[in-house]
């Protein structure tokens, strides 16, 4: 009887340890990196504040209890199109900072749809966008494995039309 209720002591002390090591077990705050790439809109063009969404998401993502810091890296420019953006992965800036982020935000494709309005506006019919549809998709997809070659982790947010 005596063994028993030692026993009964003991798996109750370790239990009484084991639970108060889980109420005290805190999850570290973490900094977290954005690296965002692009045209107009991931560059914030036209909001007054001048943020754009990826300063709207970096807010949102610093307003969270386990979030210690964001730092965002945004290599977007007014204009780019997707061969544009091409040329820009190659970069060494862009490059690194590809590789420290955590998220990567990612807009690209209104600007190659207004190059096909302007080169045909005179004789505008969809024959010319279903060309430049193949182009486009073509050279998102090599946007995409540049990024993924440069950072095989982050998780990439695509906004496109």
């Amino acid at each position: 009887m005596s063994v028993m209720i030692v026993l009964v002591c003991l798996l109750s002390a370790c239990t009484i340890v084991n639970a108060g090591a889980e109420k005290t077990a805190v999850t570290p705050k973490r900094s977290i990196v954005i690296a965002a790439v692009g045209d107009s809109l991931t560059k914030g063009v036209g909001d007054q504040e001048g943020k754009g969404y990826v300063g709207m998401v970096a807010e949102k993502l610093k307003s969270r209890s386990d979030v210690k810091s964001v730092t965002v890296k945004n290599y977007a420019v007014k204009g780019c199109r997707t061969d544009q953006l091409k040329k820009k992965l190659e970069e060494r800036e862009v490059q690194e900072g590809l590789k420290d982020a955590d998220y990567i935000l990612l807009t690209i494709g209104g600007n190659d749809l207004m190059k096909v309005v302007r080169q045909n506006f005179a004789h505008l019919t969809l024959q010319p966008f279903r060309v430049e549809q193949k182009a486009f998709e073509e050279r998102l997809a090599d946007i995409l494995t540049d990024i993924r070659e440069q950072n095989g982790s982050a998780e990439i947010v695509y906004v496109g039309m």
